[in-house]
């Protein structure tokens, strides 16, 4: 990395220890930015580090800790930025470290979102947090990362969008490295907080100005955390309700609805195996349904906290942890939270 721009850690940590091993990181060229506060968490960290040196660079990658790029990453993507318009470019995050039966659920669970939704998203593919590399003119033009949220990588996506930002999705293996929640524990909170930030979504979407199938998009989304919490305990509750007390949830002729129904249930099932039998299969489709379902009741009380205008605190996805050791390539601890940035001086920008 050394010449083309510069590597740095946002260091939120609040252990001492953890602290000092940061701290020694510096001895390989590494720069540590620290402030005096959390506001904001991840992305208030981010806005502060460009409030003092955003100046000085065309370019913002930013990787979670436990996501690690490949050497020819920056090669891969840094041509998409020759468009003045690309806001930022994203790249499919790795679940590498497949230990338990959760994280190999979560894995799956990620397969058809990375190799499907996104590459169809042609208007608004959005950023993920980690392996995304933004424009920070793009940044600045919107009033950096929306703190305002627990998921501000989706919801900055949709502030770049609606000002006439593009973005672009690379679906490439640019990740060498990344660890999945590795219990059920480290699971719910990962998508409670996802899932919160979804929900807290729909204000914005309303109230911006996206074409019409950028808006699409993004509502699907938040259907989708609709239908895994909330509508997954009416379809869980009816079946129940009507054999207890014979109270209906819904009067349809058997005949209609059958009609309707198998044509559709036959053809998003024929495409959606088209379109994901080159990685996904059998043993796929049973974890990833199988996590989902655990899933519902986090996704429910997050879609609860929503409804009653709660904030729940920023929570990090509990992952191994890491001592910091200087190496040829370095590890950092993922605990509290820890942001390593690149940032891409202008004499590097694709012509």
């Amino acid at each position: 990395m050394r010449g083309r721009g510069d590597v740095l850690i946002l260091d939120d940590s609040t252990d001492e220890e953890i602290r000092k091993g940061v701290d020694e990181l510096e001895e390989l060229g590494v720069k540590v930015f620290r402030r005096g506060t959390r506001r904001g968490y991840k992305a208030g960290a981010i806005n502060d580090f460009l409030k003092v040196y955003g100046k000085n660079y065309d370019l913002l990658a930013i990787f979670d800790a436990d996501q690690r790029p490949v050497n020819s990453f920056f090669d891969e993507v840094l041509d998409y930025f020759s468009d003045e318009k690309v806001s930022f470019v994203q790249i499919p995050q790795a679940y590498t470290e497949l230990e338990t039966g959760v994280s190999v659920g979560s894995y799956w669970q990620q397969q058809p979102f990375l190799r499907i939704v996104m590459r169809g998203r042609k208007d608004s593919a959005f950023s993920l947090g980690s392996g995304t590399v933004f424009r920070i003119k793009a940044l600045e033009d919107v009033g950096e990362l929306d703190e305002n949220t627990v998921t501000e990588d989706v919801a900055t996506s949709v502030d770049l969008h609606a000002k006439g930002w593009k973005s672009v999705y690379v679906d490439k293996p640019l990740m060498w490295y990344g660890e999945p929640p590795k219990d059920l524990r480290a699971y719910l909170i990962q998508q409670s907080r996802w899932s919160l930030g979804g929900f807290q979504l729909l204000s914005k979407l309303l109230k911006s100005n996206l074409s019409t199938s950028a808006f699409l998009d993004y509502t699907a989304g938040w259907m989708y955390w609709f239908k895994e919490g909330a509508l997954t305990v009416v379809e869980l509750l009816a079946p129940v309700i009507f054999l207890l007390l014979n109270i209906y949830f819904i009067k349809i002729d058997v005949i209609l609805y059958l009609l309707a129904y198998i044509p559709f249930f036959l053809s998003t099932l024929i495409v959606f195996v088209v379109g994901a039998r080159e990685f996904y299969g059998l043993k796929g489709f049973v974890y990833h349904q199988t996590v989902e379902l655990l899933a519902f009741p986090a996704i429910t009380a997050s879609f609860i906290a929503w409804m009653l205008k709660r904030k729940k605190p920023f929570a990090v996805t509990p992952k191994k942890s890491w001592k910091i050791t200087i190496k040829s390539r370095f590890t950092a601890s993922h605990r509290f939270n820890r942001t390593r940035s690149v940032g891409y001086k202008r004499s590097y920008l694709p012509a």
